[in-house]
């Protein structure tokens, strides 16, 4: 079964939030159509999509000992 995507528009306002936060188009579309969690919007019609930026990590302690 094909897909098929609205088309979006992306204003200036969003373009320049996009360089800001260093957000891809890809990324977006991704939220988009695959939120993690979904609220209704400020604005009367609209809806709030979000994805929680998971970064999990293990911080090292190097030790001058065990850099050598």
């Amino acid at each position: 079964m094909p897909v098929t995507y609205r088309k979006l528009v992306w204003t200036e306002h969003s373009k320049m939030k996009m360089r800001q936060f260093g957000l891809s188009t890809q990324k977006l579309l991704g939220i988009l159509y695959k939120p993690e969690r979904k609220e209704k919007g400020i604005v009367e019609g609209t809806t709030a999509v979000m994805k929680t930026n998971k970064v999990f990590f293990k911080e090292k302690k190097v030790s001058l000992k065990n850099a050598w």
